[in-house]
């Protein structure tokens, strides 16, 4: 197993701590992928399954997810909290 150890340096509330982290080459992507695209037609064909929710829904919920997330965040950082991720 292609296994290599690293340190990496953090705080937590102002504690500082150090941790090691185990990494396998062997879960590392050949090339990151800039661009997917999938067609549903084979599985409409073969299947006769039809996605329920559309596109345009679908990019709605996740942008109406993203935006809760930033206000909890935006919360998060009002009241004092300086922890990043």
């Amino acid at each position: 197993m292609d296994t290599k150890r690293k340190k990496y340096s953090a705080s937590i509330d102002g504690h500082r701590i150090a941790s090691y982290v185990e990494i396998d080459q062997r879960y590392y992507r050949p090339a990151e992928v800039d661009t997917l695209c999938g067609d549903a037609s084979k599985v409409k064909e073969i299947l006769g399954w039809e996605p329920k929710v559309s596109f345009e829904e679908l990019t709605a919920m996740m942008i109406d997810a993203d935006w809760e997330l930033a206000g909890k965040e935006r919360l998060i950082v009002e009241n004092g909290s300086h922890w990043k991720s």
